[in-house]
């Protein structure tokens, strides 16, 4: 009952962490980052989905949803915070560049993250393949 209450929490955070984005998303006007955000958003919609059909893959996201995802937002509230400040000293700038260059490596990993989803699956079917052929003298 604990593991079930506890992937119910992990799954409820989730939806709550993509809400936060999509929030995030409705405040940036830099083109760049919307790009980014929005990828962001669509995988971390299909990690969502992925592990809310099959709860066993929780334990493969469970930094991505108590970690990553939630320092991603943060670091996006306060780009959008600095952003609406309207400060652009060169400290401020450099900051805009590397956030602006964090978030495609960002959505990168979360992109392995949901990949690494399916390793299992896939290992599956490629040892029930070279079974079947080889039941097959092939």
């Amino acid at each position: 009952m604990e593991n079930l209450d506890n992937d119910i929490e992990l799954l409820r955070n989730l939806k709550i962490e993509i809400h936060s984005l999509r929030k995030c998303f409705d405040d940036i006007s830099d083109e760049m980052v919307l790009d980014n955000l929005k990828k962001i958003i669509i995988i971390s919609e299909k990690i969502y989905k992925e592990v809310a059909v099959d709860t066993l893959k929780l334990n493969k996201v469970r930094n991505y949803i108590r970690f990553y995802l939630p320092t991603v937002i943060k670091v996006l509230e306060r780009y959008i915070k600095f952003k609406d400040s309207k400060i652009n000293n060169k400290e401020m700038v450099s900051l805009y560049t590397k956030i602006e260059e964090f978030l495609p490596k960002a959505y990168e990993s979360f992109k392995k993250i949901y990949d690494s989803l399916f390793t299992s699956e896939i290992l599956d079917i490629d040892s029930e393949i070279k079974i079947m052929l080889k039941e097959m003298g092939l």
